[in-house]
């Protein structure tokens, strides 16, 4: 469909899946409509190998763009965005669903970030996945990355949780996964970047939901309170600690009595 164009179409089914596969959508122009099933999953990714994602954005010479406008055309019960050959996948703008949907990220063989940048993802109680790259989930928006209500945001075994640490301000220093609803980070893989100046008894709170909630799991070989030696070559271990100031956090808390010698 060309923007501005009068086409349009509709895709209704009661059973099936269905997928769309291009380089550029448009799918918010006339009366342009994808309505399926509620045990359907409607797949959508880039045609292109390596070519990324802006989910809340306008298509690009780099991404396929979908704004939430657009997502509003799809009524289905799963909502998979990417495949293994989409590169980076961007959330630039909030993302609201009408009804509970599932909301799949995956980009897994082509060594991209899933991250929300400026944009959050509301499932109205459908649950939020992500199956990222090695370069792993990257939640960098100030405030709520996920709103799943009554769902569970779900980071796939053996995929990384990637968080940069500068500094001791939640949001502005250092990232933090911030979800309303429950949170899955079992097996998750823990990757920390940065080099920040540390003086010992620093508390991150790098996993927060809304105090409700359970956070279910632990990451990959930090069960509670391990020791990371010489956290982020800071001369200072850290202890990992999953029950937080609420009772359903993750969070790391540097203490002098843990300071290398």
């Amino acid at each position: 469909d060309t923007p501005g164009s009068s086409n349009t179409a509709t895709i209704s089914s009661t059973s099936g899946n269905v997928i769309l596969i291009a380089d550029t959508m448009h799918l918010d122009g006339g009366n342009t409509a994808i309505n399926l099933a509620a045990a359907a999953n409607c797949i959508i990714h880039p045609q292109t190998t390596n070519r990324g994602m802006d989910i809340g954005g306008n298509d690009s010479a780099t991404a396929l763009g979908l704004t939430d406008a657009e997502l509003d055309r799809i009524t289905v019960g799963t909502l998979s965005l990417g495949d293994g050959n989409t590169g980076n996948i961007s959330v630039t703008a909030d993302i609201t669903r009408t009804a509970a949907t599932n909301v799949n990220f995956d980009n897994v063989l082509q060594g991209g970030f899933i991250a929300t940048t400026t944009g959050s993802i509301s499932t109205n109680g459908g649950d939020n996945v992500y199956n990222p790259s090695a370069q792993g989930m990257r939640p960098q928006k100030a405030g709520v990355d996920s709103n799943v209500g009554a769902g569970t945001f779900k980071l796939n075994s053996g995929r990384s949780l990637t968080l940069s640490i500068t500094g001791t301000t939640v949001d502005t220093a250092y990232d933090q996964l911030n979800v309303q609803g429950n949170v899955d980070i079992s097996g998750a893989v823990l990757a920390l970047t940065g080099a920040p100046a540390l003086t010992g008894g620093e508390t991150f709170m790098i996993v927060n939901n809304d105090g409700v909630d359970p956070v279910v799991g632990t990451f990959s070989g930090l069960p509670n309170n391990s020791i990371i030696s010489n956290f982020l070559s800071s001369g200072l271990n850290a202890r990992i600690t999953y029950n937080g100031s609420g009772g359903n956090d993750r969070s790391e808390e540097h203490t002098s009595e843990l300071q290398s010698h």
